[in-house]
């Protein structure tokens, strides 16, 4: 079993970027490739200034699950599948 298959239900991945941070929407787009459960989108943090500070963007990559609980910085692959299952199941994952 595929450690993307342990999630229940499906996760909603949202990677803040900007043109010189392309890392974590690429593995978000990959993940949910992989999984017909999740889904994945990528916003340019600079152009959506005000919906980023809303949603606690201080520093790239961001990473959001499930539309609340975030994580900062890059991972290998295999550490950012786990990351997402972490935050899917409800943990905070301090930034």
């Amino acid at each position: 079993m595929a450690l993307i298959d342990q999630l229940e239900h499906g996760a909603e991945v949202t990677g803040f970027v900007t043109p010189g941070c392309p890392f974590a929407p690429s593995l978000a787009k990959r993940m949910a490739l992989a999984s017909e459960k999740d889904s994945a989108r990528t916003l340019e943090a600079n152009e959506f200034p005000e919906f980023s500070r809303r949603r606690g963007v201080r520093g790239l990559p961001h990473t959001e699950v499930d539309g609340g609980r975030s994580s900062l910085g890059a991972l290998p692959a295999g550490h950012f599948v786990g990351r997402v299952l972490s935050l899917a199941a409800g943990s905070q994952v301090p930034a």
